[in-house]
Protein backbone atom coordinates (compact mmCIF):
# COMPACT_ATOMS: atom_id res chain seq x y z
CA UNK A 1 0.00 0.00 0.00
CA UNK A 2 1.13 3.47 -0.65
CA UNK A 3 0.44 6.72 1.20
CA UNK A 4 1.61 10.27 -0.50
CA UNK A 5 4.08 11.63 2.28
CA UNK A 6 2.03 15.03 2.56
CA UNK A 7 -1.27 13.58 3.25
CA UNK A 8 0.02 10.97 5.69
CA UNK A 9 -1.27 10.93 9.21
CA UNK A 10 0.95 9.91 12.42
CA UNK A 11 0.85 5.57 12.28
CA UNK A 12 0.11 3.85 15.38
CA UNK A 13 -0.21 0.30 16.14
CA UNK A 14 3.36 -0.61 15.42
CA UNK A 15 2.39 -0.43 11.43
CA UNK A 16 5.54 -0.07 9.37
CA UNK A 17 6.55 1.72 6.62
CA UNK A 18 9.36 2.89 4.18
CA UNK A 19 9.87 6.45 2.36
CA UNK A 20 10.49 5.95 -1.10
CA UNK A 21 10.93 8.28 -3.59
CA UNK A 22 9.21 10.84 -1.49
CA UNK A 23 6.06 7.93 -0.71
CA UNK A 24 5.38 6.18 1.86
CA UNK A 25 4.84 2.12 1.70
CA UNK A 26 2.74 0.63 4.27
CA UNK A 27 3.05 -3.26 4.59
CA UNK A 28 0.22 -4.65 6.79
CA UNK A 29 -0.69 -8.41 7.26
CA UNK A 30 -4.16 -9.50 7.58
CA UNK A 31 -5.41 -12.30 9.79
CA UNK A 32 -9.12 -13.31 9.76
CA UNK A 33 -11.67 -16.41 8.64
CA UNK A 34 -13.15 -15.44 5.27
CA UNK A 35 -16.85 -16.64 4.21
CA UNK A 36 -16.76 -17.42 0.28
CA UNK A 37 -20.35 -18.28 -1.64
CA UNK A 38 -20.01 -22.21 -2.83
CA UNK A 39 -21.34 -23.27 -6.50
CA UNK A 40 -21.83 -27.16 -6.21
CA UNK A 41 -24.16 -27.34 -9.10
CA UNK A 42 -21.59 -29.11 -11.20
CA UNK A 43 -20.40 -31.22 -8.13
CA UNK A 44 -17.23 -33.54 -8.31
CA UNK A 45 -16.07 -31.77 -11.42
CA UNK A 46 -16.51 -27.72 -9.36
CA UNK A 47 -14.41 -25.23 -9.58
CA UNK A 48 -14.37 -22.91 -6.50
CA UNK A 49 -13.29 -19.11 -6.63
CA UNK A 50 -12.53 -17.88 -3.58
CA UNK A 51 -12.56 -13.98 -3.51
CA UNK A 52 -10.49 -11.68 -1.34
CA UNK A 53 -11.25 -7.80 -0.86
CA UNK A 54 -9.01 -5.42 1.02
CA UNK A 55 -10.45 -1.87 0.59
CA UNK A 56 -9.28 1.05 1.62
CA UNK A 57 -12.15 3.20 2.51
CA UNK A 58 -10.90 6.21 4.94
CA UNK A 59 -8.69 7.70 2.16
CA UNK A 60 -9.58 8.19 -1.36
CA UNK A 61 -6.72 6.99 -3.98
CA UNK A 62 -5.03 10.13 -4.38
CA UNK A 63 -4.04 9.78 -0.82
CA UNK A 64 -3.36 6.12 -0.33
CA UNK A 65 -3.68 3.18 -2.62
CA UNK A 66 -2.74 -0.47 -2.80
CA UNK A 67 0.56 -0.62 -5.04
CA UNK A 68 1.18 -3.33 -7.64
CA UNK A 69 4.29 -4.63 -8.45
CA UNK A 70 5.85 -2.72 -11.37
CA UNK A 71 8.36 -5.52 -12.58
CA UNK A 72 5.05 -7.66 -13.24
CA UNK A 73 5.69 -10.30 -11.40
CA UNK A 74 2.53 -11.87 -9.94
CA UNK A 75 2.07 -10.06 -6.70
CA UNK A 76 -0.03 -12.86 -4.90
CA UNK A 77 2.34 -15.72 -3.55
CA UNK A 78 0.79 -19.43 -2.22
CA UNK A 79 4.12 -21.10 -0.86
CA UNK A 80 2.86 -24.69 -2.50
CA UNK A 81 0.19 -25.97 -4.10
CA UNK A 82 -1.99 -26.25 -0.24
CA UNK A 83 -5.00 -25.56 0.31
CA UNK A 84 -6.85 -25.48 4.19
CA UNK A 85 -10.37 -26.48 2.38
CA UNK A 86 -10.69 -30.40 2.64
CA UNK A 87 -11.09 -31.89 -0.51
CA UNK A 88 -9.76 -29.23 -2.83
CA UNK A 89 -6.13 -28.56 -4.61
CA UNK A 90 -4.96 -25.43 -5.33
CA UNK A 91 -5.79 -24.32 -9.02
CA UNK A 92 -4.08 -20.63 -9.17
CA UNK A 93 -4.08 -17.52 -8.06
CA UNK A 94 -4.40 -13.72 -9.22
CA UNK A 95 -5.71 -10.49 -8.75
CA UNK A 96 -6.01 -6.81 -9.45
CA UNK A 97 -6.06 -3.20 -7.78
CA UNK A 98 -8.81 -1.82 -8.24
CA UNK A 99 -10.29 1.76 -8.11
CA UNK A 100 -14.09 2.12 -7.10
CA UNK A 101 -16.80 4.82 -7.84
CA UNK A 102 -16.02 6.71 -4.94
CA UNK A 103 -12.38 6.74 -5.78
CA UNK A 104 -11.54 4.20 -2.96
CA UNK A 105 -8.56 1.62 -4.00
CA UNK A 106 -9.25 -1.97 -3.57
CA UNK A 107 -7.21 -5.36 -3.65
CA UNK A 108 -9.11 -8.08 -5.19
CA UNK A 109 -7.77 -11.61 -4.77
CA UNK A 110 -8.59 -14.58 -6.54
CA UNK A 111 -7.30 -18.35 -5.01
CA UNK A 112 -8.98 -21.20 -7.45
CA UNK A 113 -9.56 -24.34 -5.65
CA UNK A 114 -10.20 -27.70 -7.95
CA UNK A 115 -12.47 -30.48 -6.03
CA UNK A 116 -10.62 -34.23 -5.70
CA UNK A 117 -12.97 -36.14 -7.94
CA UNK A 118 -11.14 -39.50 -7.20
CA UNK A 119 -13.08 -40.49 -4.40
CA UNK A 120 -16.59 -39.30 -5.34
CA UNK A 121 -16.23 -40.91 -8.68
CA UNK A 122 -15.28 -44.22 -6.93
CA UNK A 123 -17.80 -44.21 -4.21
CA UNK A 124 -20.35 -42.77 -5.53
CA UNK A 125 -20.34 -42.92 -9.79
CA UNK A 126 -19.17 -46.50 -9.73
CA UNK A 127 -21.29 -48.37 -7.29
CA UNK A 128 -24.22 -46.57 -9.15
CA UNK A 129 -23.34 -47.98 -12.99
CA UNK A 130 -22.68 -51.39 -11.78
CA UNK A 131 -25.65 -51.61 -9.67
CA UNK A 132 -27.40 -50.68 -13.34
CA UNK A 133 -25.63 -53.17 -14.66
CA UNK A 134 -26.45 -55.64 -12.33
CA UNK A 135 -30.60 -54.86 -13.10
CA UNK A 136 -29.41 -56.50 -16.39
CA UNK A 137 -29.18 -60.06 -14.88
CA UNK A 138 -33.05 -60.48 -14.89
CA UNK A 139 -32.51 -61.60 -18.23
CA UNK A 140 -30.23 -64.27 -16.48
CA UNK A 141 -33.20 -66.55 -14.85
CA UNK A 142 -36.38 -67.75 -16.46
CA UNK A 143 -39.21 -66.83 -14.50
CA UNK A 144 -40.78 -63.46 -14.17
CA UNK A 145 -41.57 -63.57 -10.25
CA UNK A 146 -37.54 -64.32 -10.13
CA UNK A 147 -36.99 -61.59 -12.26
CA UNK A 148 -39.06 -59.44 -10.23
CA UNK A 149 -37.53 -60.23 -6.93
CA UNK A 150 -33.93 -58.96 -8.15
CA UNK A 151 -35.26 -55.79 -9.30
CA UNK A 152 -36.86 -55.23 -6.02
CA UNK A 153 -33.43 -56.16 -3.62
CA UNK A 154 -31.80 -53.49 -6.90
CA UNK A 155 -34.31 -51.05 -6.03
CA UNK A 156 -33.78 -51.44 -2.31
CA UNK A 157 -29.55 -51.25 -3.31
CA UNK A 158 -30.87 -47.52 -5.19
CA UNK A 159 -32.62 -46.51 -1.84
CA UNK A 160 -29.24 -47.05 0.02
CA UNK A 161 -27.19 -45.18 -2.30
CA UNK A 162 -29.45 -42.07 -2.10
CA UNK A 163 -28.63 -41.99 1.76
CA UNK A 164 -24.96 -42.21 0.93
CA UNK A 165 -25.55 -39.62 -1.41
CA UNK A 166 -26.74 -37.53 1.60
CA UNK A 167 -24.66 -38.16 3.72
CA UNK A 168 -21.44 -37.62 0.88
CA UNK A 169 -22.71 -34.88 -1.48
CA UNK A 170 -23.21 -31.21 -0.64
CA UNK A 171 -26.50 -29.86 -0.69
CA UNK A 172 -27.40 -27.02 -3.22
CA UNK A 173 -30.24 -25.14 -4.74
CA UNK A 174 -30.19 -27.76 -7.91
CA UNK A 175 -29.40 -30.99 -8.19
CA UNK A 176 -26.22 -32.31 -9.20
CA UNK A 177 -25.29 -35.19 -11.67
CA UNK A 178 -25.41 -37.87 -8.98
CA UNK A 179 -28.48 -36.80 -7.63
CA UNK A 180 -30.19 -37.19 -10.90
CA UNK A 181 -28.45 -40.20 -11.79
CA UNK A 182 -29.34 -42.14 -8.30
CA UNK A 183 -33.04 -40.94 -8.60
CA UNK A 184 -33.19 -41.85 -12.47
CA UNK A 185 -32.27 -45.43 -11.52
CA UNK A 186 -34.52 -45.70 -9.05
CA UNK A 187 -37.38 -44.47 -11.65
CA UNK A 188 -36.37 -47.07 -14.02
CA UNK A 189 -35.78 -50.21 -11.80
CA UNK A 190 -39.66 -49.12 -10.15
CA UNK A 191 -40.58 -49.17 -14.20
CA UNK A 192 -39.24 -52.36 -15.21
CA UNK A 193 -41.24 -53.95 -12.31
CA UNK A 194 -44.14 -52.73 -13.66
CA UNK A 195 -43.13 -53.49 -17.71
CA UNK A 196 -42.22 -57.22 -16.25
CA UNK A 197 -45.88 -57.49 -14.61
CA UNK A 198 -47.90 -55.96 -17.54
CA UNK A 199 -45.92 -57.23 -20.41
CA UNK A 200 -45.21 -60.83 -19.28
CA UNK A 201 -47.46 -63.96 -18.40
CA UNK A 202 -46.27 -64.85 -15.38
CA UNK A 203 -47.34 -68.94 -15.19
CA UNK A 204 -45.70 -71.72 -13.18
CA UNK A 205 -44.22 -73.11 -16.06
CA UNK A 206 -42.04 -69.94 -16.84
CA UNK A 207 -43.56 -69.69 -20.04
CA UNK A 208 -43.30 -65.49 -21.36
CA UNK A 209 -44.99 -63.97 -24.03
CA UNK A 210 -42.59 -61.01 -26.25
CA UNK A 211 -39.86 -59.53 -25.06
CA UNK A 212 -41.39 -55.82 -24.73
CA UNK A 213 -40.10 -55.30 -20.93
CA UNK A 214 -36.46 -56.34 -22.57
CA UNK A 215 -36.82 -53.45 -25.01
CA UNK A 216 -37.99 -50.95 -22.53
CA UNK A 217 -35.37 -51.16 -20.23
CA UNK A 218 -32.35 -51.37 -22.73
CA UNK A 219 -33.89 -48.22 -23.92
CA UNK A 220 -34.65 -46.52 -21.09
CA UNK A 221 -30.79 -47.41 -19.81
CA UNK A 222 -29.16 -46.76 -22.49
CA UNK A 223 -30.69 -43.10 -22.68
CA UNK A 224 -30.04 -42.79 -18.91
CA UNK A 225 -26.40 -43.42 -19.44
CA UNK A 226 -26.06 -41.13 -22.38
CA UNK A 227 -27.47 -38.22 -20.28
CA UNK A 228 -24.63 -39.09 -17.40
CA UNK A 229 -22.11 -39.13 -19.71
CA UNK A 230 -23.01 -35.74 -21.52
CA UNK A 231 -23.72 -33.99 -18.37
CA UNK A 232 -20.23 -35.31 -16.99
CA UNK A 233 -18.69 -33.83 -19.85
CA UNK A 234 -20.34 -30.67 -20.46
CA UNK A 235 -19.27 -30.09 -16.49
CA UNK A 236 -15.52 -31.09 -17.30
CA UNK A 237 -15.77 -28.39 -19.77
CA UNK A 238 -17.04 -25.78 -17.93
CA UNK A 239 -14.62 -26.18 -15.33
CA UNK A 240 -11.51 -26.27 -17.64
CA UNK A 241 -13.48 -22.89 -18.58
CA UNK A 242 -13.17 -21.57 -15.62
CA UNK A 243 -9.44 -22.48 -15.16
CA UNK A 244 -8.80 -20.08 -17.58
CA UNK A 245 -11.35 -17.41 -16.56
CA UNK A 246 -10.58 -13.65 -16.34
CA UNK A 247 -10.93 -11.35 -12.79
CA UNK A 248 -14.18 -10.16 -14.04
CA UNK A 249 -14.97 -13.24 -14.23
CA UNK A 250 -14.32 -14.47 -11.39
CA UNK A 251 -15.49 -11.96 -9.10
CA UNK A 252 -19.01 -11.14 -10.91
CA UNK A 253 -19.89 -8.56 -8.47
CA UNK A 254 -17.36 -6.08 -10.81
CA UNK A 255 -19.91 -6.58 -13.66
CA UNK A 256 -22.06 -3.95 -11.52
CA UNK A 257 -19.80 -1.57 -13.09
CA UNK A 258 -18.83 -0.48 -9.28
CA UNK A 259 -15.62 -0.43 -9.71
CA UNK A 260 -12.94 -0.29 -12.70
CA UNK A 261 -9.43 -1.38 -13.29
CA UNK A 262 -7.14 1.19 -12.18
Amino acid sequence: MTVAEKEIVPLRGGIRYQIRNDKNYIRQRFIGTMVNDFEVETFPFDIQNLVLTVALSFYPSDQAYFHPRLDGKPFIYVPTKFTAVPGFELVRTFGDVITDKSNFSNLVVVVQVRRLRGPYLFRILMPLFFLNAATFSIYLVEYPAEKINILIASLFSFVGMIYVLSSMVPMAGKSNIFDRYAMASVALCAMNILAIGNFEKISLEGVTEGNAAAYLHVTLASILHAYVIVSMSMNILDAMKKTKCSLEEATRFIWRDDLTNS
